[in-house]
Parts: C-alpha cells; sequence; structure tokens
C-alpha cells in the first residue's frame, strides 16, 4: 500500500449483488379437503409474497432502467463526413433521469460529431477531403447505482490509419448525474493518484509523458478505476490508447 492513500468517498460495490432465493413452500392437501380450498391457499399464499418479497429480493420501488442501441448510418449535416454509429438510448423508471442520462450522451455525441466533421466538405470525389466517424460503446453495470459506458470514436479521413479517441459517461443511475473523480474520491485525489498511474503506465508501455490525470477520462469497472489516455497525450501512436487499472484495494482507506 502506497503512503498516500485514497479515500473513496462512497464504498463501491464490484457487482450488483445477486437476489436470494424465496423459501420454498410446501402445502400437503389432506385428502377430505376439497381441491378448491387447496388452490385458492395456494394463490392467496402466492399473492403474499408477492407483496411481502423475502429479505435479500430487491424492492420494486428501486430505480429501473434498461438501455436500447439505436443505431445511424448517415451524411452529417455539419460537413463532408459520413456517421456509422451505436447510441445508447435509456429509459428509466422516472423521465427526470431518463431525460437527464440521454441528454448526456447526446451532448456527447454531438461534441464529438462536430470535432469529427466539421473542416471536411461534402465532395466524394475527393476522399482526403471527407471522413467516416463510427461510433460504438459498451456498458458496465458496477452495482445497483453506478453504470459505466464506454465509447469509442473511429475517424478515418483518408490517411495512413484512422484516428481513435475514446469517452466515458459514469452515471448515478438513481440520479442520472454524470459523475467525476471529484464525486468519488476525497480531497487530495490528484497528489494520491499520480504516482499510482505513472507507476501502473510505465509497467505496461515503458516511458510515457504522463503529467496529470483528466478528471473525466475514467471508468468504473468491478475491478477497479480504470484512467486512460488517447492518442498522443502521453505515447506514441504506435503505444495505442494508454490505460492504468487502479484496483479497489489500492484505493481503499
Amino acid at each position: 500500500m502506497h503512503n498516500n492513500q485514497v479515500r473513496m468517498i462512497s464504498p463501491i460495490t464490484s457487482a450488483i449483488p445477486p437476489h436470494s432465493r424465496i423459501p420454498q413452500t410446501s402445502i400437503h392437501a389432506h385428502p377430505y379437503i376439497p381441491y378448491r380450498v387447496v388452490i385458492t391457499a395456494v394463490c392467496l399464499l402466492a399473492a403474499w409474497l408477492v407483496l411481502h418479497p423475502a429479505s435479500g429480493v430487491a424492492a420494486t420501488d428501486q430505480p429501473q432502467y434498461s438501455i436500447t442501441t439505436e443505431h445511424t448510418e448517415e451524411a452529417s449535416p455539419l460537413g463532408g463526413c459520413t456517421l456509422d454509429m451505436d447510441k445508447p438510448v435509456f429509459s428509466h423508471s422516472s423521465a427526470e433521469v431518463a431525460a437527464a442520462m440521454n441528454g448526456a450522451v447526446d451532448a456527447l455525441y454531438y461534441y464529438m460529431e462536430i470535432k469529427s466533421c466539421q473542416g471536411y466538405v461534402d465532395d466524394t470525389s475527393c476522399m482526403s477531403c471527407r471522413s467516416l466517424t463510427e461510433v460504438w460503446y459498451t456498458a458496465t453495470p458496477v452495482s445497483a447505482e453506478l453504470l459505466s459506458l464506454d465509447f469509442w470514436f473511429d475517424v478515418y479521413s483518408g490517411g495512413a490509419h484512422p484516428v481513435a479517441t475514446r469517452r466515458a459517461l459514469n452515471f448515478n443511475t438513481e440520479t442520472g448525474q454524470v459523475l467525476q473523480l471529484v464525486d468519488l474520491l476525497e480531497p487530495g485525489w490528484e497528489s494520491a493518484l499520480s504516482p499510482l498511474i505513472e507507476s501502473r503506465l510505465q509497467e505496461g508501455y515503458g516511458q510515457v509523458n504522463f503529467r496529470e490525470v483528466t478528471p473525466s477520462q475514467f471508468l468504473l469497472t468491478p475491478d477497479g478505476l480504470v484512467v486512460f489516455f488517447n492518442p498522443y497525450e502521453i505515447a506514441s501512436y504506435a503505444q495505442g490508447l494508454p490505460e492504468a487499472l487502479l484496483t479497489w484495494e489500492e484505493l481503499a482507506p
């Protein structure tokens, strides 16, 4: 353990805890009891179990959300850019929370579309004048209240290779808030995290030009906190998109 320890503001579980099973109930009908009475008793018992779940079973008032993928292939109105995108769309038991989460995703996609497409012209005869932007994502539920979305924006404009950009959104799924590192770690986290990150990067990538952490460039996973960097930020293009995993044990008080 390093001398400079990082304290979590609140504990983060490594996975959604499994539901415990409802105890099995056996009903033995007496041969002289009419079968209609037995059926009625079973129905009443089933209704009671639904209304009074056993300890460990998730309550029905827990915030519920789901994700569907919206696929788009179209020419961008911002310039000579073709978009091939997968985008997450949230449904939530709270319409307000769903709007907040979808709004954050839309804002990220719009920003990346501007960054990828502006400056190119709509000329199909000129490959270097156009670009193709492909977008995909992965979603990782970390706990019942935490969700990480890992986005990859791959832009190709006719050069030697495409340029990838990685972005992340970490949500509190109860409130729809986009979380930053300052929301998860106690004050002073920068000085405590930097030596850990630099050491982990040097182990995996050799010499890097690491200076500071970008507060939004991180993911929450069952194994720990992943801090990532885009091409050319701290290393050459050949070194890819460096990342450093800090385990929950390392981040514990």
